[in-house]
């Protein structure tokens, strides 16, 4: 980074594999409910790997009207304002969009979530609400990162 030269070994020394459980909730912190909310993560200098799956078995306390939000992710974004990244949603299910619609989000900065966002080709994008889900909603997920 920053123009400085490293040598392979002294890349690889900051190398490290995990797990981590991710939190699916609104944007006043009301979780959902789950059975399977599984991550794992590589972490390989500053650079960070994130994917995993949330299956909800019920919306729990989240606020009808309030934005979703992928949260826990093992390391904090970023500081840096620039510093943005997609988080992309691979298969779903069970959630309450117009056929066309496509569900991804982003990150950052400096924070440990990812805002879901709904696409389609008429009205661009909007922010995923609590109503958009179902008590059962379903996605795998994954993300690439910067941390400090």
């Amino acid at each position: 980074p920053n123009g400085t030269a490293y040598s392979a070994s002294e890349v690889l020394d900051d190398y490290e594999e995990g797990t981590f459980t991710p939190r699916i909730h609104d944007g006043t912190a009301n979780s959902a409910s789950t059975d399977i909310n599984t991550g794992f993560y590589t972490k390989i200098g500053r650079h960070v790997h994130v994917q995993g799956q949330i299956r909800m078995t019920s919306k729990g306390s989240m606020t009808a009207g309030n934005t979703i939000r992928l949260d826990d992710f093992p390391f904090t974004l970023n500081t840096s304002t620039n510093c943005r990244t997609v988080c992309n949603i691979g298969t779903g299910n069970n959630f309450i969009l117009t056929a066309g619609t496509y569900v991804n989000g982003y990150a950052g900065p400096s924070g440990t979530a990812a805002i879901l966002r709904k696409w389609d080709t008429t009205d661009g994008s909007s922010t995923v609400l609590v109503s958009d889900l179902t008590d059962s909603t379903r996605f795998h997920f994954s993300m690439d990162y910067l941390t400090d």
